[in-house]
């Protein structure tokens, strides 16, 4: 019984050991040099990595539930969790990028201010994005909610329109 399980989640077996065996290259050939580690490439590989480790093993659980007649746990519970480590690691990654964008910019001189507000509004924009992407995953419809956000956005900007342009002129006389 174990040697058929074993043949058929053969392939997902070999993926998962070469992706363990990836993961370890990537860490020992860039731990000797530490600017790769900051970079975007390295954040990039390694979450596509985790990311197909993540699949090699949902699918492997997803063929255990089927072979062993399991009933304590369904597939979409795994496709669930697979899917939120998948986005978690996304968001933890583009964060990391984020952050040594924000650290860049602060020591080339930049304003500490500026540079915090746009590392902070990128990370709810990635935040709001992931949330959107993830819900759409699950069935969520983005229609409704797109359209109740322009109605919003015409009634807020009617509503606010001189406190707006009072708000974008300082913005303006600020840089």
């Amino acid at each position: 019984m174990f040697t058929e399980f074993f043949l058929k989640n053969a392939f997902n077996l070999a993926i998962l050991f070469s992706c363990g065996m990836a993961l370890l290259v990537v860490r020992f050939w860039l731990s000797r040099n530490v600017q790769w580690k900051k970079g975007f490439t390295f954040h990039a590989a390694q979450f596509f990595i985790y990311a197909i480790i993540i699949g090699t093993i949902g699918s492997i659980l997803n063929n255990a539930i089927e072979d062993y007649n399991l009933r304590f746990i369904s597939s979409g519970v795994i496709d669930f969790i697979c899917t939120s480590l998948i986005a978690l690691i996304l968001t933890i990654k583009l964060f990391l990028i984020i952050n040594q964008f924000e650290k860049a910019q602060v020591n080339k001189g930049r304003d500490v201010t500026s540079t915090r507000i746009l590392a902070r509004v990128i990370k709810i924009t990635i935040i709001v994005a992931i949330v959107l992407l993830y819900g759409e995953h699950f069935g969520m419809s983005l229609s409704g909610l797109l359209t109740f956000g322009g109605i919003g956005g015409i009634a807020v900007g009617m509503a606010g329109k001189d406190v707006l342009s009072n708000f974008f002129s300082g913005i303006m006389l600020y840089f």
